[in-house]
């Protein structure tokens, strides 16, 4: 099945293939689990890239990832290379958002990146609670990110 925005039917044919889909994915887990029938299913929740959307709009087409999941938006280079260390042009701004490195379901990390940012820029103090991750690159910063 293609993904929704590729569809030839328009995007919001996946929602009108829900049936369709859904019984795709029963087909499939019955390879593995040949008692799960209709009978035996309490319930069922579809859940369409386009529901997704219309519940968060940051999802864009469904995309939990928020960019397309290719090597031009990978790592260092999301949301685009200028803005991947989470500062931008305009003083005091930063990116807090699923497009950001490392986005998508990684939930706190993008917080949790953006805090050694402030911190190194000089615009917060580390709270008590905060320690630095060993695995981060100072870039630009004001200060080394120490605890």
């Amino acid at each position: 099945m293609p993904p929704p925005e590729y569809d030839v039917d328009g995007p919001d044919a996946v929602n009108r293939r829900k049936a369709e889909i859904t019984d795709a994915c029963l087909k499939l887990l019955q390879r593995g689990a040949p008692n799960m029938t209709e009978d035996t299913i309490v319930d069922v929740f579809v859940n369409t890239p386009w529901d997704s959307e219309f519940r968060n709009t940051g999802m864009i087409a469904g995309n939990w990832y928020a960019v397309r999941c290719s090597e031009d938006q990978w790592f260092s280079k999301r949301p685009l290379p200028e803005l991947s260390r989470y500062r931008t042009p305009i003083d005091d701004l930063y990116l807090c958002h699923q497009t950001s490195h490392p986005g998508g379901l990684c939930l706190m990390a993008v917080p949790y990146n953006l805090m050694h940012i402030m911190i190194e820029d000089g615009k917060v103090e580390p709270a008590n609670w905060w320690y630095p991750s060993p695995w981060h690159v100072s870039e630009n910063g004001n200060r080394e990110v120490v605890a």
